[in-house]
């Protein structure tokens, strides 16, 4: 009776032991778990910022080429103009 009573006292320690372990890496991964959250929130904000920031370096853009577009007309209507003040006529015959 006395070596079962030290078998099963044996056995509840140890189950003991085991279970303080797994409620130890549970805690752990649950650490872990929340840390990879708060990552991915940081990681998923800062995208969030840059297609932002994506958004209104495509029209800058955008604005930027159609000024560019009018400044480029306007050299070319003034080039033709002078092309065409300084254009001798040929003889008619």
């Amino acid at each position: 009776m006395k070596s079962e009573l030290a078998s099963k006292t044996l056995e509840i320690n140890e189950l003991k032991t085991n279970i303080s372990r797994m409620s130890y890496q549970t805690r752990t991964a649950e650490d872990q778990q929340a840390s990879k959250d708060e990552k991915l929130q940081q990681i998923q904000a800062h995208s969030h910022k840059l297609e932002r920031d994506n958004e209104v370096l495509v029209a800058d853009l955008a604005k930027a080429n159609e000024i560019i577009g009018r400044k480029m007309d306007g050299k070319f209507i003034y080039f033709l103009s002078i092309k065409n003040s300084h254009r001798i006529e040929e003889p008619k015959r």
